[in-house]
């Protein structure tokens, strides 16, 4: 909170219109109305929405411009405030409004969440195997079987296995975290799964459910980001559909998480709750629902073959696809088995009849048909109805109820899994657990059902954010994975790397992980070698020394961004640009930066530049974290004569940082301050040097002319902040070399507006590049 409060000014925030006390005790209902002028002025991209567990600010600031949006009605929010509220606060006095607005700080629904949690005789009586290992380990034996052949079939699970292409390591530690589910009562209630950057996590994870869905075992899959549960969830059902070929039913698999947030598109709209509701709403609804469309087509049969050219088109598609919605959206499990097998045979009834007139039948063979009547069906008919399980129609909560409990595959956020009750799930899965704060595992582990706990992570990327000083010295951001792994618990290392050039995992592998991490025989092959740009500057790795550039603080010196590497990596989006258009590839660059601040800087510079076809994505450090491009560009920024380098020097954000890129990595530097800093950047550097990876930036002359204009860009603005008069003479007409030179006087930082600048020029093709210099060359003299 103290941290918010710091930034409150770059918060987003809302214009409260009313303000009435409720129910007293500081209870009060305020109207809200966004004003785009108000959210233009602060860059808001999108107006704020508040939400549950916001805490809001109040306060009374005047802005400049800004009309209501008479688009947008206000709307009501029921609020808790912690002192009383002035009545007169939002009316308008004197003529003149008084503007009151609430600005957003944090939201603690998690925090509360995790509050509930920590109650330890309640956690203990609900789930005393696992609680008590989390918090005793490791004084609680940890007695680890490694096989018991009567518990499971071992030869079907290998069978299974080895249709899935996993290497060694995969499949043993999935084959552990089975066995010790199956012999919990001797081995630890907790597998560890030791992830390493690009060693097939998610895959190992998919795998791992895959088969707990074919055992019949219910499991819950949480981790700390949307971002995260929607990669594993989007890998598992990519899984699930190869081995199906499209039969399955995927109703007993379903996707958690907030509407707005998790952001559902694409296949997992298939298993996402919300529109899994909403088809299902369309199914049990009255007048267009199942029942509906059987009962308009049963009298259509009945009344004969004179409606069934009018009404074919609505009644059987809508009936087809009721009933296939409810065969793929409602788990097997939920419907009776003769209920199941008739849905079937109306669907084949449906296909059949519809075939009769594809065929093109004479009016006789088709009123045969209609009219054509025995017992037998008759009977078969009834009992269809008689044993189908009858649906009432049903709301839209008591829908939601039952798809959260008939699951027994669910994805969602750790926090978000306090609104899952299913008695189904008895296996915890938690993939990027290194992330997840130790307090907030609780929240999933609160279920009674749960036999047994998979950790997936790894404790040398980055660990969850904390932001309180105080709360990072309490040991609050560290994980349960962590703690346990540096208790001695067993990992199982997964230690084959799929993602990144040989010349590019080196480093990181030795540097964090003692050199146990091996190379997949695809990325050593020569496939994998790329050549995007000219030059050993741009190989498979390189670390590019930018000398005499200049870190600048954010305004509230919390973020630090270097311009001179802004304009290098401008430099370098731009040549790629040229490079693969040329050569008509695509490729995908990420532009990782360690400071926010250098992150909107170069968004800013870059505007609304179109790189097609290189796709680009620049984000910090955290925004990368699980992700990956063909190129990484890596900002360090720091650059100073003392060796600061700040957070930078921190071992798991560097190695997220070094471990993006599949093809290449050039890293961006003051090769000097970094060797200074004492820091693992100091063995990246030397390292780079030792390999014949370490190049000038000054070597290259497209970034030298980019570095040199940059620099007297800089130069002018501090002149500027001084305002001395700057004064050129010379004698008007021939130089010596038959050129003309002319004199004139301006203030050196606010020059005439009649001198051109670069952005004034309009210069085709290559003349671009020497208007460059010379604007270059006339700054650099202007400042003489």
């Amino acid at each position: 909170m103290s941290s918010g409060l710091e930034s409150l000014s770059t918060m987003p925030f809302l214009r409260i219109s009313s303000i009435e006390e409720k129910k007293g005790n500081k209870i009060y209902e305020i109207s809200v109305a966004s004003d785009s002028q108000i959210a233009k002025s602060c860059n808001q991209l999108e107006s704020y929405a508040p939400s549950v567990g916001d805490i809001i600010i109040l306060e009374a600031f005047v802005t400049e411009g800004g009309d209501e949006d008479d688009d947008s009605p206000p709307s009501k929010y029921v609020i808790g405030a912690s002192g009383k509220i002035d009545a007169a606060d939002g009316k308008c006095q004197n003529g003149k409004r008084n503007s009151t607005f609430a600005a957003y700080l944090l939201n603690i629904v998690t925090y509360i969440r995790i509050w509930r949690c920590l109650d330890y005789e309640t956690a203990v009586r609900i789930n005393p195997g696992l609680v008590q290992e989390m918090v005793h380990y490791p004084l609680v034996p940890d007695i680890l079987q490694k096989w018991d052949v009567d518990s499971i079939d071992s030869m079907e699970i290998w069978t299974k296995l080895s249709t899935m292409d996993l290497n060694n390591s995969q499949n043993d530690a999935i084959i552990n975290c089975i066995s010790e589910m199956h012999c919990n009562s001797n081995s630890s209630s907790f597998s560890l799964i030791w992830g390493p950057p690009g060693t097939g996590k998610t895959k190992t994870i998919s795998v791992l459910l895959w088969l707990m869905r074919e055992m019949k075992h219910g499991t819950l899959t949480c981790a700390p980001t949307n971002l995260a549960v929607k990669q594993v969830a989007s890998r598992f059902l990519r899984l699930v559909k190869e081995h199906s070929f499209g039969t399955s039913s995927l109703g007993d698999i379903l996707l958690l998480g907030n509407k707005e947030r998790m952001c559902v598109d694409g296949d997992l709209k298939e298993i996402y709750l919300h529109d899994r509701v909403r088809k299902l709403l369309g199914c049990f609804a009255p007048l267009t629902g199942w029942r509906h469309c059987l009962s308009s087509l049963s009298d259509l049969f009945e009344n004969g073959y004179s409606q069934y050219l009018q009404y074919l088109q609505d009644q059987e598609e809508d009936l087809r696809r009721c009933l296939k919605d409810l065969l793929f959206h409602v788990p097997k499990s939920s419907i009776l088995e003769v209920n199941y097998d008739n849905i079937l045979s109306i669907l084949k009834m449906l296909e059949d009849f519809n075939s009769i007139f594809q065929r093109r039948c004479t009016g006789d063979e088709i009123k045969e048909v209609f009219l054509y009547r025995n017992g037998e069906s008759d009977s078969r008919d009834y009992s269809m109805m008689k044993h189908w399980k009858t649906i009432v129609t049903l709301g839209k909560r008591i829908i939601r109820d039952f798809c959260i409990e008939s699951a027994s595959i669910i994805f969602c956020t750790a926090s978000s899994s306090s609104k899952v009750t299913n008695k189904k799930v008895e296996l915890l899965v938690i993939d990027e657990s290194a992330q997840l704060k130790e307090c907030e595992t609780l929240v999933p582990l609160r279920l009674r059902t749960f036999k047994h706990a998979v950790l997936i992570g790894d404790e040398c990327q980055l660990p969850a954010t904390i932001k309180s000083k105080v709360c990072t010295d309490a040991l609050f951001g560290r994980s349960l994975f962590e703690r346990l792994s540096s208790l001695g618990h067993e990992k199982h290392l997964l230690n084959m790397q799929y993602r990144m050039h040989p010349s590019i995992s080196i480093f990181p592998n030795l540097s964090f992980y003692d050199g146990k991490i091996s190379d997949a025989p695809s990325v050593t092959e020569r496939e994998h070698e790329k050549k995007y740009l000219p030059g050993s500057m741009f190989g498979p790795y390189s670390f590019v020394n930018i000398e005499g550039g200049r870190e600048e603080s954010d305004e509230l010196c919390h973020s630090r961004k270097n311009l001179i590497e802004v304009v290098v990596i401008e430099e370098i989006l731009r040549n790629l640009r040229k490079a693969c258009s040329k050569a008509k590839r695509k490729v995908s660059v990420g532009v990782i930066c360690p400071y926010t601040a250098q992150v909107l800087a170069i968004q800013e510079k870059l505007g609304k530049m179109k790189f097609d076809p290189v796709q680009v994505k620049i984000n910090s450090v955290d925004g990368f974290q699980g992700g990956e491009e063909d190129i990484i560009i890596l900002s360090t920024v720091r650059s100073n004569s003392d060796g600061l380098v700040g957070f930078l020097s921190n071992r798991q954000r560097t190695n997220v940082s070094l471990t993006r890129a599949r093809y290449c990595l050039w890293i961006l530097g003051n090769a000097t301050t970094l060797l200074s800093s004492g820091s693992i950047w100091a063995d990246l550097v030397c390292n780079a040097k030792d390999r014949q990876c370490f190049f000038d930036a000054s070597s290259n002359k497209a970034l030298a002319r980019v570095i040199a204009k940059q620099k007297s860009d800089l130069n002018r603005v501090e002149v500027k902040n001084n305002t001395p008069l700057v004064q050129v003479q010379s004698q008007s007409g021939p130089n010596e070399q038959g050129s003309y030179s002319m004199s004139v006087s301006f203030d050196a930082g606010n020059p005439p507006s009649n001198i051109a600048t670069v952005a004034d020029l309009q210069c085709p093709g290559d003349q671009k590049e020497d208007a460059d210099d010379i604007t270059a060359c006339l700054l650099d003299l202007k400042l003489s």
